[in-house]
C-alpha cells in the first residue's frame, strides 16, 4: 500500500492493541483524542496530522469490509461490517445498533468484540487495503511518507464524503425533511437548465405530508445529481417527478423519455450520498424510458398543539421545531377543545399563566376529557409547580424560558411514551 510506514509495526493483534483500537473508535470524531503510539505504528501514520490520518485509515478499513450485495444479511461478515459501520462510523449506541441488527445486548457485545478483532487484523495487514494512486499533495512540514498517505486519502471521494456526512449527522440527530418542499425547491433550481436543454420537467403524483429522516441539503443534492444525469440522457424530452409512501418507506421516482444516450448511468455517487442517511437509489430502463428511484425511510409527523395566549411564544416554538418531525399548531386557552377536534394533536404543550383562564383548570379538563385523556401534556410555564403539574395528569413539566434544546428534548421524551 502506498504511503504506509513499514517500520516497527506490531506483528500480531494483542489485547492491548484491541483496547487502543476500541478506545479510538469510541472517540472517532473527537479532535482532542490522542491515539496511542501502537495504533499510530499499526496504521503507518506519521506525526503530522496523525489523528486525521488514523481516522481516515480506520474508516477506509471498515469500508473495505463491506460485503458484496449477494452476501446474505445474516452472514457473519455482514454483521461485522454493520456493527463497525453503525456503531462507530455513524456513532450509534450499543442498544441502537443491537436493535438494528436484531441481536440481544449480550450477543451484540460478543459480536462487537469479534468485529473489532477482525478490523484489528486488517489494520495489522495494511496491504489488504487498496489506496488509489494520485499526484502528491504537498503539505508544508510533512514527510514524504505522510504526503503520499494523505494524498491517497484525499483522492478517495467516497471516504471524504462519508466523513463529512457522518459529521453532519452527528451534529444534529433526528433531522427530517418534507419531500414536497425538497422536490419543488430542486426543480425550481434546475428549471432554467431544463429549459435551456429543451426538457419539460413536470412534478405530478406528489403526495403531501411525506416526511423522511434525512438532511434537506443531502436530499436536494441527491435530486440535483439525479436530474443532471437525466439531463444528459433525455435531451429534448420530458422528465416526470413523483413521490409516494409505500409502507415504511417513501419512494421518489424520476422518469424520463425518450432516452437519447444508452448505457447504465453511474449512480454510485448518489448511492454513497444517500447511504449515510439510510437511503438507496436504483435505476430502470427499457431503452425508451429511464427511471431513477430514490427510496427513503418514512417518518410520521408528530402534531403538537400549543395552548398559550402569547403569539410570540408560538412563533418561537415553530422556529424551534423547523426541520424536525414535529409540527406546531396554536390554540388559545378558551378554544382548546375546538383546536383539539380540528388538529387531533399527538402532544399538547400548555402554559399556566394566561389572561382570564387558569391553566391548572385547563390541565384538569384535558386530563378528564375523552378526546384528550390519552394525549400527553407538557406544562411549560414561568410558574413553578412541577409536582402539582404531574399530580394533575401532566406527562412532563419544563420551566420558562425554554431553549430550543430543552423544548425538543421534552418533545422527544414524550414522543417516546407515545411510541412505546
Amino acid at each position: 500500500m502506498s504511503g504506509t510506514y513499514k517500520g516497527h509495526r506490531p506483528d500480531m493483534v494483542t489485547e492491548h492493541f484491541l483496547q487502543d483500537l476500541h478506545g479510538f473508535l469510541l472517540h472517532l470524531y473527537d479532535p482532542a483524542y490522542v491515539p496511542s503510539e501502537v495504533l499510530r505504528l499499526a496504521t503507518g501514520c506519521q506525526a503530522v496530522y496523525v489523528t486525521d490520518c488514523i481516522r481516515a485509515t480506520i474508516i477506509r478499513a471498515i469500508e473495505s469490509l463491506r460485503p458484496l450485495q449477494e452476501v446474505p444479511a445474516n452472514a457473519r461478515m455482514q454483521r461485522f461490517y454493520q456493527i463497525l459501520y453503525q456503531r462507530f462510523v455513524l456513532g450509534r449506541t450499543q442498544k441502537e445498533t443491537s436493535e438494528i441488527l436484531s441481536l440481544t445486548q449480550r450477543h451484540f457485545r460478543r459480536e462487537e468484540h469479534e468485529a473489532i478483532t477482525q478490523l484489528a487484523h486488517l489494520l495489522i495487514d495494511l496491504e489488504t487495503i487498496s489506496f488509489p494512486a494520485g499526484p502528491p499533495v504537498k503539505i508544508e512540514g510533512s514527510s514524504p511518507a505522510s504526503d503520499q498517505h494523505l494524498s491517497a486519502l484525499a483522492q478517495d471521494w467516497r471516504l471524504q464524503l462519508l466523513q463529512e456526512l457522518t459529521s453532519l449527522q452527528k451534529s444534529d440527530q433526528g433531522h427530517v425533511t418534507d419531500i414536497m418542499d425538497a422536490v419543488h425547491n430542486t426543480t425550481e433550481l434546475c428549471r432554467a437548465m431544463s429549459k435551456l436543454l429543451g426538457i419539460d420537467m413536470v412534478v405530478e403524483s406528489l403526495e403531501s405530508g411525506l416526511v423522511t429522516a434525512i438532511f434537506s441539503s443531502v436530499l436536494r443534492q441527491a435530486l440535483i445529481m439525479t436530474l443532471l444525469i437525466m439531463f444528459e440522457r433525455i435531451a429534448g424530452g420530458k422528465i416526470v417527478i413523483g413521490a409516494k409512501r409505500v409502507g415504511d418507506f417513501v419512494t421518489v421516482n424520476l422518469g424520463g423519455s425518450p432516452v437519447t444516450l444508452g448505457g447504465t448511468p453511474n449512480l454510485e455517487p448518489i448511492g454513497t450520498l444517500l447511504a449515510t442517511q439510510g437511503g438507496t437509489v436504483e435505476t430502470f430502463s427499457d431503452g425508451q424510458q429511464l427511471t431513477v428511484r430514490i427510496v427513503l425511510s418514512a417518518v410520521r409527523e408528530i402534531k403538537v398543539l400549543v395552548v398559550d395566549d402569547n403569539e410570540d411564544i408560538i412563533y418561537l416554538y415553530q422556529r424551534y421545531v423547523s426541520g424536525t418531525t414535529y409540527h406546531v399548531d396554536h390554540s388559545t386557552a378558551a378554544s382548546w377543545l375546538e383546536s383539539v377536534e380540528s388538529h387531533m394533536p399527538d402532544i399538547i404543550v400548555l402554559d399556566i399563566m394566561m389572561p382570564d383562564v387558569d391553566g391548572w383548570e385547563v390541565l384538569i379538563q384535558l386530563h378528564e376529557h375523552s378526546l384528550t385523556r390519552a394525549v400527553p401534556v407538557i406544562v411549560c410555564s414561568i410558574i413553578k409547580g412541577e409536582m402539582l403539574a404531574i399530580s394533575l395528569g401532566a406527562a412532563l413539566y419544563i420551566p420558562k424560558p425554554v431553549t430550543q434544546d430543552q423544548f425538543l428534548a421534552a418533545l422527544n421524551r414524550v414522543a417516546m411514551l407515545i411510541e412505546s
